[in-house]
């Protein structure tokens, strides 16, 4: 975590290719993180949801873990109204993407998604809603 995208730059071509795109991976995705801790303490939706479209393009292009069905269910998410940020979720390699959705949208979203999916792959995606909440806390008993 302590490496900084430009120090990162200083040493890049030192590393064998592949040691290379991980890192690169890696040193941005801190870096998106804080952007998206910044962009969501400002209420900044959109750019939370460019932060989550890069993300999913730096897990495809250089950490190589998405695939073909995932990018298709980020890129048929990208073009649904109401969609703000979509990236795969998970270890990659398959599974499943994480989309974030104007709660108004989130029906007609699914029904996009659903629909989108079955014409470009002729498969069946299952979709679950789920709604944001406060998150955990604790409590004494």
């Amino acid at each position: 975590r302590d490496v900084t995208p430009a120090a990162f730059d200083k040493y890049r071509r030192n590393l064998p290719p592949t040691v290379r795109l991980r890192a690169e991976h890696v040193i941005n995705e801190i870096e998106r993180v804080h952007s998206a801790v910044t962009a969501l303490r400002k209420g900044d939706k959109e750019k939370f949801g460019a932060l989550m479209f890069a993300g999913h393009s730096s897990l495809r292009d250089l950490y190589n873990v998405s695939t073909p069905e995932l990018d298709s269910l980020v890129e048929i998410a990208r073009d649904l109204p109401g969609c703000i940020g979509a990236r795969l979720t998970g270890a990659g390699f398959g599974g499943s993407t994480i989309n974030l959705v104007d709660g108004a949208n989130s029906e007609d979203f699914i029904q996009g998604l659903e629909g989108g999916y079955l014409r470009k792959t002729g498969r069946a995606a299952k979709v679950y809603l789920c709604k944001a909440s406060q998150g955990a806390s604790s409590i004494n008993l």
